[in-house]
């Protein structure tokens, strides 16, 4: 009888022990899941737009830092490697003011504007064929846990963001600012 209850005891001990490890592991699971949510970054790609006026700006509205690796912007489905040659490619004058679109960190709920072009002339046609545009950036967070937001450039489009497992283009798609 001493036996079996030894053995009760062990096994109950053991079983415990188990139980114990399960719910420290699972402690450890949402643990980990609540401090990458906290730190979860979204990019969003926006436009202002009128006929004599271009701007556009990436926002940060997620609530993590967004580390921004790195951008596709492509004309009529063609990549191209700067916003001059995005504006050779619509046809139009090449004077303009950008930012940075890649290899930078926008903090959360920060703003940066990323091209405007000087000219009235490269305004109006990108508010005209702003569709022909489509500008993708890749992101990840301090967890290296990488997304991507696509938007094409005329009024209405909607932003497309997914989750990816890394930011590496292709030789000579990645746009160079």
């Amino acid at each position: 009888m001493r036996d079996v209850s030894s053995r009760i005891v062990a096994v109950s001990a053991a079983f415990i022990g188990v139980a114990a490890l399960a719910v420290s592991a699972y402690q450890a699971y949402i643990s980990r899941e609540q401090q990458r949510a906290s730190v979860w970054p979204r990019i969003e790609i926006l436009m202002s737009n009128s006929p004599t006026t271009f701007r556009l700006t990436l926002r940060n509205a997620g609530i993590g830092p967004a580390l921004i690796e790195t951008a596709e912007v492509r004309v009529d489905g063609r990549a191209q490697p700067t916003w001059t040659e995005v504006l050779t490619a619509l046809g139009v004058p090449t004077e303009h003011s950008k930012g940075k679109l890649s290899d930078r960190v926008l903090s959360p709920e920060t703003e940066q504007d990323v091209f405007s072009p000087s000219a009235e002339a490269a305004a109006a046609k990108l508010f005209r064929e702003g569709g022909r545009v489509d500008v993708w950036v890749c992101y990840c967070s301090v967890y290296h846990e990488c997304y991507s937001a696509r938007r094409a450039l005329e009024a209405g489009a909607r932003m497309r963001h997914e989750e990816v497992d890394d930011c590496v283009l292709a030789e000579g798609r990645a746009f160079k600012h």
